[in-house]
Order: C-alpha cells, then structure tokens, then sequence
C-alpha cells in the first residue's frame, strides 16, 4: 500500500551551516532602501535596457564586422540586492538610504560578453562606450576580486577566515560605471534622466562569464548557505584555472585568425598565392576560375585603392559571386551593354572587380586639365579593354561595331587622336624639352574623347566605363611612358583595324 503524501519524507539535500548572515538581522537602513528599491526596480531594469540599446546602436554604427560579443542587461532583483547590502554593510558601516545610493552602482547593469577576448576586442568596447558618454566614465579592472564587488581583498593571499588559499585569479572583467545624465545621444522620447541613473558596464570574456555563472552559487552565496568544504573551493580554482588557459588561447586564436583574414598584401604575388590556394576556386576546371597576371595586376591595384586587398574581402566577394558550386559570372558579363566576351582568363579578373567596385555616388564628370594626365588615363582604358579581348584587333572590332556609329564627329577625330597620333609621347614626356608646349597643342584634341569615356562612366553597363573608372583611380600602370604606347595597338577607328603606319613617330 502507498503511503500518504504525507508520510512521504523529503529527500535530504545538501547541507550546509548557517553563517552570520542567514542569522542576522538586516539592518534597519537597509530594510528602508529595499522598500524604497521594490518602487523603483521596474524602473533601473527600463534604465539598463536603454543603456545596451544604446550600446548595441553604436556598436552596428562603428563596427558592423570585427566585434563579436553578445550585450545583456539587467536591473538587480531586490533580493540579491538586500544579500549583497548585507554583506558589504559590515565593512561600510551604513547610516542612511544615501550612503547606499552613493555606494551601489550597478542596480542598472549591462554585461559585455567577448567571444574573443583579446586587447583589441576591449579596445573597441571601450571606445563603443566612450563614443556615448565621452570621457565621464569610470573604469575598474576587477583582478582577483568578487563579481558583486564584496571586497576588494585579494582571494589568493592567505586568511585566517579560510581553510583555502586560492591559485588563481578568480572573475575577471572591466567595469565601466557611467550616468545616464551625461550621455551624448539617448533614444528619442527618453529622459530627463536622474542623477541615480547609473549603470554598471561589465566587460567580461565569455569563459569568464559561463565560469562567474557557475560558481555564483557556492562562491557569492556561500554567505549565506554556509562556506563551501575545501574540496568544493578547490574544483572550482582548477575550474578558473582552465577558463584563466581557454582566454588566453581563444586571444591567441583570435591574433590568428585576424591575421589570415585582415593582414593587407603588399605584393601581387600575394594575392596570386591565395587564388591558387583558394579552397572555394579548386574544384572549378574551366575558365571561370583562372587569372591572367595583367587582369590579376589591375585586380590587385584596384584592391589596394580600394583598401580591399585582405582575405577576407575577396574571399567574402567570391562566396557572393557563387564559388564554388555555382559561380555566377556568365550572369554577370549578360549584364554589360554591348555584349563583352572576355578573353581566356580574362572572365574572373572583370567579374571580380565588377563585383568589388564601391557602390555610392555616381561618377562625376569633369574638364580636360593639362591635357597629359588625361591622355594618360584613355590610353591606359583603351588597353585594357585591347588586353581584356584578347587582341587588337577584336578591341578595334567591337568599338567600331557597337560604339562608334553613336558617336559625335567630334568624338571619332578625338578618338583616333587618343589612339594612334604621333604627337603622344612628346606631349606625355614630361622631360621632353617642348612637353608644354605640345601639351597645349593636344589637350583640344582630347575633348571629345575625354567627354565620350567620362559618359561611359556614369553607364554601370558600359565595359569601356568600367575600365576608365580603374584607369581614372590609378589602377593601371601608367608610369612607363614607352611600354604605355607600345602596349596600345588598336588602330584608328575610321580606316582600318590595324595600327596606324605613324602611331610611333
């Protein structure tokens, strides 16, 4: 027969001696500022969710990529709050509810928890903090001392209260307190805020907070269950040991994998060697994976002015082009207006920059200056797209099939000008003793070309507008004046598709 639930004895649970605190009794200044807490504790959990509001909006405002860590908040409950008055009432002595206003300044908390944290993790934080309360903060490194901030002593030196010394530093973090008053920014529609309105920023890695959070209950609530047994104290200083051993190594991860991931190439070969070694380019066997050194030359000058010129970068563009189950760069060339068939090795360098090109504001035209830079600049367009085909004479094809029947009378003589004049290399040699003056007898003679590539500009669908665009930013080796002209040899526009018989004269 059951017995009744009555006659059922609970199951013992762990035991533990009272200490003086489940004993004594609260103090009546305390008993006063609880009452006085209840009131108001809807009101710091309202103050602490504004604070990580703020924090998560300038986090996303200066650094979408590069911050990983999880932002919480809380308002203390008015029962830890009375444990902790408890236990710091025997060091601070309290009188009245105002000394405890002056002494407690996490009753509105936010928690910032690095998934690596390293020196460079905290800095941004700090500065995340700083961009909303300015200098009118106050930080504190918590080394070895209480998450709650109990005592101050350090728990590793030895006391006559305790059986055990402990090893290792105990809970970690920085502290920020900050006031709400003296915040640059705040949500619409909130404040005037108080002079109560603190808030209590802790910055702690996330080891270090899955470790404060397990041992919170023998560590913080020993007070009032009774001291922990040696055994116990010991688990959790090996414990610490290994969170202490799991930062260090996550920080050193992080240093890692920053530099594989961020560190800038200084060299095309660089680059080179990462599309080679690229896991998302090795299971492609066709012609959509290849780079020719010329494109991958102005795909890595163009990286570079474009501060793009890391790993991650165009390992990110590459997962975004489709690499590498379904690359999409057949889809991308259908976009350019007239069609555009790249030559072999060609098709990844034009997708790739295509792809990475800064979008914003629109290309803004501008006049003809001296004359040389812009001569410069269209020559070095016109070769590429020579380069980009893959011989003059397909370059010299398709610019009299699909853009020269458009063009103004003034835009054809100009670009046979810029193509195939012999007055060129005087007027680009800036050493040569009549350099002004020839610059001034061409710079007429560039109007209408420099108008016609500056309007194929403003075309996203123009291939000849992407290739000036790389030219006009400095993505193409204009330095070697005779290599420059020798390089070009497309051919006037209006005769035939061979170079002109004084292109080099």
């Amino acid at each position: 027969m059951a017995p009744n639930d009555s006659e059922i004895e609970p199951t013992p649970g762990v035991f533990r001696r009272d200490t003086w605190l489940a004993q004594a009794e609260t103090p009546a200044v305390i008993e006063q500022f609880i009452k006085t807490y209840e009131y108001t504790e809807k009101h710091f959990d309202y103050v602490a969710k504004k604070a990580r509001e703020m924090i998560l909006e300038a986090k996303t405002k200066l650094f979408k990529e590069g911050l990983e860590a999880n932002v919480t908040c809380r308002a203390k409950s008015a029962k830890s709050l009375k444990e902790k008055l408890k236990m710091r009432h025997e060091e601070k002595n309290y009188q009245y509810e105002k000394d405890i206003w002056d002494d407690i300044h996490d009753l509105a908390g936010v928690r910032v928890i690095l998934y690596m944290p390293s020196e460079d993790q905290r800095d941004k934080v700090r500065e995340i903090i700083q961009s909303i309360w300015g200098d009118n903060i106050e930080a504190k490194l918590h080394e070895g001392s209480r998450e709650d901030g109990a005592s101050d002593r350090d728990e590793r030196q030895p006391s006559p209260k305790k059986k055990y010394r402990r090893r290792h530093l105990g809970y970690q973090a920085v502290h920020y307190r900050v006031s709400m008053q003296t915040a640059k920014t705040t949500p619409s529609g909130d404040g005037p805020w108080k002079e109560r309105d603190r808030v209590e920023i802790q910055v702690v890695s996330a080891l270090g907070h899955a470790w404060a959070e397990a041992g919170h209950e023998v560590l913080y609530k020993s007070y009032a269950y009774g001291a922990p047994p040696v055994q116990e104290e010991r688990i959790l200083d090996s414990l610490n040991g290994l969170v202490l051993s799991g930062d260090l190594l996550l920080e050193q991860f992080h240093e890692l994998v920053m530099k594989r991931t961020y560190t800038r190439w200084t060299h095309l070969n660089e680059l080179g060697s990462f599309l080679h070694d690229a896991d998302l380019l090795q299971s492609r066997h066709d012609d959509q994976n290849k780079f020719r050194t010329d494109g991958l030359d102005v795909v890595f000058r163009f990286l570079q002015l474009t501060d793009q010129h890391y790993p991650l970068a165009v390992r990110s563009a590459l997962r975004e082009m489709g690499f590498p189950d379904q690359p999409k760069l057949d889809d991308m060339l259908a976009t350019f207006k007239p069609p555009f068939e790249p030559a072999s090795g060609m098709l990844a360098s034009v997708c790739l920059v295509r792809h990475m090109m800064p979008q914003g504001a629109p290309y803004e035209a501008r006049a003809v200056a001296g004359g040389a830079k812009e001569c410069r600049i269209m020559i070095s367009a016109l070769t590429l797209l020579q380069n980009s085909l893959g011989l003059p004479e397909l370059a010299n094809e398709f610019l009299r099939a699909n853009y020269y029947p458009d063009m103004s009378p003034e835009e054809r003589v100009s670009l046979d000008f810029v193509l195939t004049d012999g007055s060129r290399q005087t007027a680009l040699d800036e050493k040569h003793r009549n350099h002004t003056h020839h610059q001034g007898v061409i710079k007429p003679n560039l109007k209408g070309a420099w108008s016609w590539f500056q309007r194929q500009a403003k075309d996203e669908a123009s291939i000849c507008g992407l290739f000036f665009r790389l030219a006009d930013m400095g993505a193409t080796n204009m330095e070697d004046l005779i290599t420059l002209l020798s390089q070009l040899s497309i051919g006037s526009l209006s005769t035939s598709s061979t170079p002109s018989s004084d292109d080099e004269a």
